[in-house]
């Protein structure tokens, strides 16, 4: 794959030589990125960013997680999808646990079992560009804090499949992974 774009970060480049892929990239370029930005007023983190302009909106098989990245061809999906910040949406009252943070949160990607990706946006430090990553489960109200490093949580979550007990995410049989993603 020819890559061209300034500002990624060759581990991404490094690990998208490793996986299989079914289907072509559709990636985002930094205009929809940025264009993105500066529509909804959120924040892409920087590693996000690079993910989106090297694999593009993908689902990786062994864990059964999407990924969702901004462009310009699903514009009013994820116009759409900002709504999704509102707590009333998984019936949730002011003051109930998670209430909060699920109206400071914006989802980035959803797994089976009815996870949920998302940044906790009332996070945001311009010190390493992130927020902090979580796992949100909408049967049981719970959800998990993984870390601030999306490439971090791509690794852990999404390709070995290294989540905590407890955490509600569909993943396959430890015999039935590969390293494969299919793009969206």
């Amino acid at each position: 794959m020819n890559f061209k774009q300034e500002g990624i970060d060759k581990k991404w480049l490094e690990l998208f030589e490793k996986l299989s892929i079914v289907g072509k990239p559709r990636t985002s370029s930094i205009g929809e990125l940025n264009e993105f930005e500066s529509r909804t007023k959120v924040i892409l983190p920087q590693e996000f960013k690079s993910f989106c302009q090297v694999f593009g909106s993908v689902v990786f098989k062994n864990s059964q997680t999407f990924i969702d990245c901004p462009r310009d061809d699903s514009r009013d999906y994820h116009e759409e999808k900002m709504d999704w910040r509102s707590a009333s949406l998984v019936g949730l009252e002011e003051g109930e646990e998670n209430h909060d943070f699920l109206n400071s949160s914006y989802f980035f990607g959803a797994g089976d079992n009815h996870s949920m990706l998302c940044w906790d946006l009332r996070t945001y430090k311009a010190s390493d560009r992130s927020y902090d990553i979580h796992i949100y489960n909408d049967i049981d109200n719970k959800k998990y804090r993984h870390g601030r490093s999306f490439f971090d949580f791509i690794i852990d979550i999404c390709i070995e499949v290294r989540v905590p007990e407890g955490v509600l995410i569909g993943c396959l049989h430890p015999d039935d992974r590969e390293n494969m993603f299919r793009c969206y």
